[in-house]
């Protein structure tokens, strides 16, 4: 499927955009293959491609990961520390500024990307973002949502995804129509503060 993200098309792939993004939001992580192929839902051969290059370029650097893996016993657990090769970004890219700057900025494209998703989970009467999509790390949820009979397996899945293009963890908050509204009207934390900080409405039927 054609990706509407016209990042993708200036720096000629998905997968790419993708990574870096990751990358670029996670500056201090060291990633293996895997890590990076779950985190984007890019397949290997991709994943492998694009860190060679943005190796080759600069950007990024390969390294050593310190994992710890827990092995099962009978009786107790056994932590087990592993070292294995991966990526880490290079702080000293020359234009990683800029780069962070473009990439981490969420797009219009992004957000109604994310409103067709949410629209499939349920009866959605409310759908509004705030912290991520806005560059603002104060925020406590990046997006709430309202609703009914929500199918959260599928609503699960739509988070997921859009985790993978924009690189990130997600916080997001889920309501009834009938639990949001007496929240808000006992002025709800929560609910409070997200629409009382910066925040964008992509679907709003309930009149706020």
């Amino acid at each position: 499927m054609a990706t509407k993200d016209p990042l993708a098309k200036i720096f000629g792939s998905v997968g790419r955009v993708k990574i870096m993004r990751l990358f670029l939001v996670k500056q201090s992580s060291c990633l293996l293959i895997d890590d990076v192929k779950r985190q984007t839902k890019t397949i290997t051969p991709t994943v492998k491609k694009e860190l060679e290059l943005l190796t080759k370029v600069g950007l990024l650097k390969k390294t050593k990961c310190t994992i710890n893996e827990v092995k099962r016993l009978k009786k107790t657990n056994k932590t087990i520390t592993k070292i294995k090769p991966g990526y880490t970004l290079n702080t000293k890219f020359e234009y990683l500024q800029p780069l962070r700057a473009l990439l981490t900025q969420v797009s219009n494209e992004q957000d109604e990307d994310l409103k067709k998703r949410i629209r499939k989970t349920g009866r959605i009467k409310g759908l509004i973002v705030s912290g991520v999509f806005l560059q603002d790390d104060n925020s406590k949820v990046d997006i709430l949502i309202v609703g009914d009979s929500i199918k959260h397996r599928v609503l699960e899945s739509a988070i997921r995804s859009s985790e993978a293009e924009l690189g990130q963890d997600l916080r997001y908050a889920v309501f009834t129509t009938n639990e949001f509204k007496y929240r808000l009207n006992m002025r709800d934390r929560l609910i409070s503060e997200v629409l009382d900080s910066p925040h964008k409405k992509l679907l709003n039927r309930l009149g706020l």
